[in-house]
């Protein structure tokens, strides 16, 4: 499950670098699909993981041209071969001085991160609860939160 975690990451900062193509216009809807292998702790194997990500991308300036602002709301849909599934959502919002592509030095980045999957039949559960947020004024760093949460496997079997 750190790869679904990882890849969150990754799809993040691409949106990120691309927000400007979002500018100023309504919000706009992207989905990915990615397969790969993972260990579940609850099955004590790796399996096929199958997770779709839909992100809902707003991004602007604002009209004096000093500051922007970037939100994305994302969901993961994840179907596994061992018989979990569920999803994962949270948002990144990013606020800060200057447009899109000017360094930053006063603003405020925050992702969050919340996966719940289960088995149906094995009434087994997998949650991961992740935060990262940091604050700056003047390039420096004023508040840093990174928290990453995961309980192994809720709801073993007996």
């Amino acid at each position: 499950m750190r790869r679904l975690t990882v890849a969150v990451a990754v799809l993040m900062l691409g949106v990120l670098a691309a927000a400007p193509a979002a500018a100023n216009g309504p919000p706009e809807e992207e989905t990915f699909v990615d397969v790969f292998d993972a260990f579940n702790v609850c099955l004590g194997a790796e399996e096929e993981v199958t997770a779709t990500l839909t992100l809902t991308v707003h991004a602007f300036d604002n009209e004096a041209g000093n500051r922007h602002h970037f939100n994305v709301q994302f969901r993961f849909d994840v179907e596994t071969s061992g018989g979990f599934s569920g999803f994962a959502t949270g948002p990144d919002i990013d606020n800060g001085d200057g447009l899109f592509g000017d360094l930053e030095t006063t603003g405020m980045f925050q992702s969050i991160f919340n996966l719940n999957i289960s088995n149906d039949d094995t009434h087994q559960r997998l949650k991961t609860h992740g935060i990262f947020h940091i604050n700056q004024v003047d390039g420096e760093v004023k508040a840093f939160v990174d928290t990453f949460e995961s309980e192994k496997c809720v709801g073993k079997p007996a």
